[in-house]
């Protein structure tokens, strides 16, 4: 059964986390942006279950035009070896991303600034590579 409360109440705590850190960020209904380099962190808040879901995606390639076999080679490689997050595809927006969740309800700041931060990091080093590799352009470009 959906609860808005859940929702809302992470919500309000990432918020709050963000400006107590003093990480710059835009904010709308969708959540969450912070820039790094040459891409993005656009963080979302869903209901799963009785718990708050913190989906963290990174966008490293838009308007991809090529998924040639060495690209999945390499995006499945690394999958493999990232410990948390994982590259993934979405073929409507034809867009490559980094993704990363955790869940809210008990969120401390710690964990969620770890989240951010190693979510753009690793989207931040894949991005060139990937945006040429797929044919796509970078968040920025």
């Amino acid at each position: 059964m959906y609860n808005p409360q859940l929702v809302k109440t992470a919500t309000e705590k990432i918020e709050y986390y963000l400006q107590q850190k003093g990480w710059p960020y835009e904010g709308d209904q969708s959540g969450f942006k912070l820039y790094q380099g040459s891409t993005y962190v656009h963080v979302t808040i869903k209901q799963w279950g009785e718990n708050s879901l913190v989906c963290i995606r990174c966008p490293l390639a838009l308007n991809v035009t090529n998924l040639n076999h060495d690209l999945l080679q390499m995006l499945m490689e690394k999958n493999y070896e990232l410990i948390l997050g994982k590259f993934s595809y979405n073929r409507n927006a034809q867009a490559i991303y980094y993704e990363h969740a955790i869940l809210g309800n008990d969120l401390d700041p710690e964990e969620l600034y770890s989240a951010l931060e190693s979510a753009a990091v690793v989207a931040d080093k894949y991005d060139d590579q990937i945006a040429l590799m797929s044919g796509g352009k970078r968040a920025i470009d």
